[in-house]
């Protein structure tokens, strides 16, 4: 499940959500998942099926920290 969004991620991205995963478990990339749909929920839904598979595997992540500037 982990590897779903750290192969999309840029590098120090995936470096801080590996790491978080390694120390509190599975329940980050479920936090991590919610979070990123909750974002992207207006765009999510205006997408038809494989449009939305394909999204929600690769685009999503960098769509949305795309948007963020991290220091």
């Amino acid at each position: 499940m982990i590897t779903l969004y750290i192969y999309d991620a840029p590098l120090d991205i995936a470096t801080r959500i590996f790491e978080l995963f390694l120390l509190d478990g599975a329940q980050v990339i479920v936090d991590l998942i919610a979070g990123l749909i909750d974002i992207q929920y207006s765009k999510i839904m205006r997408l038809e099926e494989l449009e939305l598979m394909t999204y929600l595997r690769k685009e999503i992540i960098t769509d949305v920290f795309s948007s963020f500037t991290f220091k």
